[in-house]
């Protein structure tokens, strides 16, 4: 053989260990670990420090390389935040895990320091530091990052900051914002975007203890880990936080390697689901694709269908809820019409009733549309369907559809169908402006999906 061939051989078998979960494993990672508990000016918080401390002395034994600080005011914040920065050029896998107050304000996330006032709007941009800076570094120096965010505690900086910003305490959200990210990155929330979560009672935040137990598992992926996380949090809030990720990794990420079967009967560890850990990941990628088509939904068959294929889903909980949330709109809606009935007392009541609502629910898109739906995979197994429905109040209502055309043009609508003998369902997601308007559709559970088109008849 040649010493080309040699070289070609060796560069191929470097390539395909370099593509391998095991070459994750051993290559550089870094990680940043904050923790901000003394607060100076506001009342102080329990277990942050608990949390970083303990998510510090983790990631070290999972082989990371870790930046961490406890209670840093802003100066100590900015200096540790640029020594972090600095050190990523090189690594493969870089880690954000940060615990204590954060503000959301215009949709941008900062890192509340402990010697933080927050006494104007001013003060902002010099008494917290942007979580975009350490973001936006991450993703332009690493392949693949993680970031932690147990940061959606109430936060009695941000009602300070609210007071002085006046009419303009509008732009101030409550919890954190959702972030964007770029590929290879996934973000997790202690609990929904806008929401606060719970500080806890023990040593560390209910987020916070789930991921100790969970972040690491040896040979899962970092989207089971997530799952994982999730259940344990619904469990110990009785369903009040529910903790939330943004995702863009395009393949598996596993932080620890698979125990060999001799290490495996050392810890008495062992599977007793009879499935390898390739195939709960695929389950687990399914079910994730599915509770995203229905999770904002407005239809509660959406949810019974989740239900029905998941009685033991991650999301149960949570759907749930979503279920009562609608039972009793739908209950207050009917009880809100018979009121209206009862004060109308006329002869021609009723007929006077019924006018009186369609006026008082008449929208800018009521009347007739057409709706076009084009696949853009082969796995629907046609090209273009149309049909006409009829929006009335915003309602939409035709053969198979529900859904809203809101005042703003966001529309948000179910189509249900019958395919080979079962029933399926596609989501509708877009915008209208005037008399036309376009978004995208996807089959729930599936892979058929497409772009939309609507015109008004």
């Amino acid at each position: 053989m040649t010493k080309l061939r040699i070289f070609a051989v060796f560069f191929a078998l470097l390539i395909g260990w370099m593509a391998s979960p095991e070459f994750a494993i051993a290559a550089k990672r870094l990680a940043l670990v904050i923790g901000n508990s003394s607060y100076t000016h506001v009342p102080a918080l329990a277990n942050p420090k608990n949390d970083a401390a303990d998510m510090a002395a983790k990631l070290k034994d999972m082989g990371f390389e870790v930046v961490s600080g406890i209670d840093l005011d802003l100066v100590a914040l900015r200096d540790l935040t640029r020594k972090f920065i600095k050190t990523l050029s090189g690594a493969e896998v870089a880690l954000f895990y940060y615990a204590g107050h954060g503000l959301q304000v215009n949709g941008e996330n900062y890192i509340v320091p402990v010697d933080a006032q927050m006494e104007s709007y001013e003060d902002l941009e010099f008494e917290a530091v942007s979580m975009g800076i350490v973001l936006t570094a991450m993703e332009r120096n690493t392949n693949v990052n993680l970031v932690f965010l147990d940061a959606c505690r109430d936060n009695p900086l941000a009602n300070n900051l609210a007071r002085s910003m006046g009419t303009r305490s509008g732009s101030i959200g409550r919890g954190l914002a959702r972030l964007g990210s770029s590929v290879g990155s996934l973000i997790a929330f202690a609990t929904q975007p806008g929401n606060v979560a719970l500080d806890g009672t023990g040593r560390n935040s209910p987020f916070t203890k789930a991921l100790l137990r969970h972040l690491g598992t040896p040979g899962q992926g970092i989207t089971q880990d997530m799952v994982l996380v999730r259940r344990d949090v619904l469990e110990a809030t009785g369903g009040k936080q529910v903790p939330w990720d943004s995702s863009s990794l395009t393949g598996d990420v596993i932080l620890v390697p698979k125990l060999d079967e001799k290490s495996a009967k050392d810890t008495g560890t062992q599977n007793t689901s009879g499935k390898s850990a390739e195939e709960t990941g695929s389950e687990t990628a399914v079910e994730l694709a599915f509770w995203d088509t229905v999770k904002d939904a407005d239809d509660p068959l959406m949810y019974q269908t989740y239900l029905e294929q998941y009685p033991n889903g991650a999301f149960v909980p949570l759907a749930r809820v979503k279920l009562k949330i609608l039972e009793a709109e739908r209950k207050s809606s009917q009880d809100t019409s018979k009121v209206v009935e009862t004060e109308t007392q006329q002869p021609t009541s009723r007929k006077t009733v019924v006018a009186s609502i369609d006026t008082a629910e008449s929208g800018p898109f009521d009347g007739m549309w057409r709706l076009t739906r084009h696949a853009t995979n082969s796995s629907c197994g046609w090209k273009e369907l149309s049909q006409e429905f009829v929006v009335k109040g915003g309602k939409v209502s035709g053969e198979g559809l529900t859904g809203t055309i809101a005042s703003n043009g966001a529309l948000n609508i179910s189509l249900g169908f019958i395919n080979n003998g079962k029933p399926g369902r596609n989501t509708l997601k877009g915008k209208v402006s005037g008399a036309i308007g376009s978004g995208r559709f996807q089959h729930v559970g599936g892979s058929c999906r497409g772009t939309i088109r609507l015109s008004k008849v």
